[in-house]
């Protein structure tokens, strides 16, 4: 119930540095969907690749280095995403993870450290046929590294 005198606002506001674990099946549509998705929200991105795709990796961040995109908005990274998941769920400086990695024992780990930080933690579907349905493409996708902030707005009283 809203008081009398009182207005709300809603906006939505990007959380700040997200760490996304790109799967390696289908390796360049997840990695693509998870950048895309993020980075269009104004967010800076840490992409945390498999160490099976680093050479695709490798390709998608030579494409990126040559593009208009900032200094520092997107880095990549390779490497075992079970090794990383204990470090990226305890980091302060990380606010938000996508696990898109297809271990499903990594999940765990990272809602129980991430519950230190009060880190969203946001895991996308293991299959591969997900990356190629529609849903992967949905607009839906960059709500997930948004937040939504309500603001009270006092009222004159005329």
């Amino acid at each position: 119930m809203t008081p009398k005198r009182m207005s709300r606002s809603r906006s939505t506001v990007s959380p700040g540095v997200v760490v996304a674990l790109a799967p390696s099946e289908p390796a360049l549509t997840g990695m693509t969907s998870l950048v895309a998705s993020t980075l269009v929200g104004g967010n800076t991105l840490t992409l945390i690749c498999p160490q099976e795709v680093g050479l695709l990796a490798l390709d998608l961040a030579e494409a990126i280095a040559v593009s208009d995109l900032p200094a520092g908005a997107l880095n990549i990274l390779t490497g075992d995403p079970s090794e990383l998941a204990p470090t990226i769920a305890d980091h302060r400086a990380v606010d938000a993870v996508l696990q898109g990695a297809q271990d499903p024992e990594i999940t765990p780990i990272l809602q129980g450290g991430s519950a230190a930080n009060l880190k969203r933690v946001h895991t996308l579907p293991p299959h591969s046929s997900w990356w190629l349905s529609s849903k992967a493409e949905s607009p839906e996708q960059i709500l997930l590294t948004q937040e939504l902030k309500t603001l009270w707005h006092p009222r004159s009283s005329r």
